[in-house]
């Protein structure tokens, strides 16, 4: 007697393209951010300041930053207040400073000014504490009275709530007065705040994924009588749930940054996932690392890694990952100088290969022995393709049909093996 085996097909497409996200780390600290609020007509000032100024020259700007803010008391014409009333009042207002002089480490330590051995202390403290995204900042000078800056916050882990607010200032780094208005006595003042961007308080909220980064890139106002020698720039990231300052670094001002521009892909190009592909740019006068971003939707998407520090050798090989787009574009800038960078100047096209089973494709029945007719389209693949059958979707293993049949949507295979009703066709 002849037995027959019904089997019941059902295929789906099956090529799967894999983009891995970065885990969730932590980056180290880059600096301490420690606010000194003074008073040049503040004579417990001229009593302290000393000892904390000696600490942070010992612990230098490789550790630790400062920002000294000066409020309107007990001398309201203290030139650093008269400088930038508003802004200066703004940050004493934010903290709630009552006195001067008064100190505090990324906010969440406040060291007695009596103490410059709890000030150290505090400050190693903090530079032990790992940050959540890292910052890049450069700035030049473009006029008399203005500094162009670029500042870079790249996550390390989600920044997703909308407690993340990022700030950039400008700070002269030694003022030197011989009897300054209202004086106590004090003739050197070391890292006076001068401006703000946006503000002093409450900063430019940001939110961002791990893996993508937020850039400010605007000015600060300066006076024509200072030498821009003398100014740098800070940025720093803050929590405005609980003031705590979760990273810092800072800048000097330079005149001479250099330059780079993106010559590959610079508009048009279509670029396979999956597929080796070469970023390329050139660069003048730069010989820091550079860091490579791509945004996907241009020009209001994010900003995500390809790389943060690579050689500056006119080319990067990177293998296309990630979602299929037209509006992508790529970004260079310096690691450390972030205002030395350039975006592709049009958009181009990241796709994606797709394959898909046609037939069978759900409720056919097929006798063994019989031919069957498997059916299916791609886009953008090219080289053979594999067939496989699963005769106990979705837990069963994979079988070969076949091995390396050319793409071009047909195949007919003779039904074997055992009989089911719950098989699959992936190719």
């Amino acid at each position: 007697m002849k037995t027959w085996h019904m089997v019941c097909l059902w295929a789906g497409a099956l090529l799967v393209v894999l983009a891995s996200a970065p885990s969730a780390v932590s980056a180290p600290r880059q600096v301490v951010l420690v606010e000194h609020f003074t008073n040049v007509g503040c004579d417990p000032c001229a009593t302290y300041n000393p000892g904390i100024h000696s600490v942070l020259s010992l612990m230098t700007r490789d550790t630790v930053i400062k920002i000294s803010y000066h409020p309107w008391w007990p001398s309201s014409s203290d030139p650093f207040y008269v400088w930038n009333v508003s802004e200066n009042t703004a940050r004493t207002n934010y903290y709630g400073v009552s006195s001067v002089p008064d100190i505090f480490v990324d906010y969440t330590l406040q060291p007695s000014p009596a103490s410059p051995t709890t000030l150290r202390s505090n400050i190693r403290t903090r530079y032990a504490t790992p940050s959540p995204c890292t910052i890049a900042v450069s700035a030049v000078p473009v006029s008399p009275t203005q500094i162009h800056f670029v500042a870079t916050v790249t996550a390390d882990q989600d920044m997703t709530g909308s407690n993340y607010r990022l700030y950039v200032m400008l700070i002269t780094d030694l003022v030197t007065y011989t009897y300054p208005p209202g004086s106590n006595g004090e003739t050197t003042f070391p890292d006076p705040f001068r401006d703000a961007y946006p503000n002093a308080n409450p900063g430019q909220s940001f939110t961002i994924a791990n893996g993508q980064s937020y850039t400010l890139d605007n000015y600060l106002n300066c006076s024509s009588s200072w030498s821009y020698q003398d100014l740098s720039v800070v940025a720093f990231v803050q929590n405005s749930s609980n003031r705590e300052i979760l990273q810092a670094n800072w800048a000097e001002v330079t005149t001479n940054p250099g330059s780079l521009m993106v010559t590959v892909p610079n508009g048009g190009e279509s670029w396979l996932v999956g597929t080796p592909q070469t970023i390329q740019w050139t660069s003048a006068n730069l010989s820091e690392n550079v860091r490579i971003e791509i945004n996907r939707s241009y020009p209001g998407g994010a900003w995500s890694t390809i790389t943060g520090s690579a050689p500056n050798t006119g080319s990067y090989l990177w293998t296309v990952a990630g979602s299929a787009t037209t509006t992508a574009r790529i970004r260079i800038m310096g690691t450390v100088t972030t205002i030395v960078g350039d975006t592709s100047n049009a958009n181009f096209s990241v796709t994606v290969p797709t394959a898909m089973v046609t037939a069978p494709n759900g409720g056919e029945n097929y006798l063994l022995g019989d031919v069957i007719p498997i059916t299916w389209t791609t886009e953008n693949v090219t080289g053979l393709m594999n067939i496989e059958l699963n005769r106990t979707y979705p837990g069963g293993t994979w079988e070969s049909v076949v091995l390396g049949t050319a793409n071009d949507g047909y195949h007919e295979w003779r039904a074997t093996g055992d009989s089911s009703s719950a098989c699959r066709v992936r190719v």
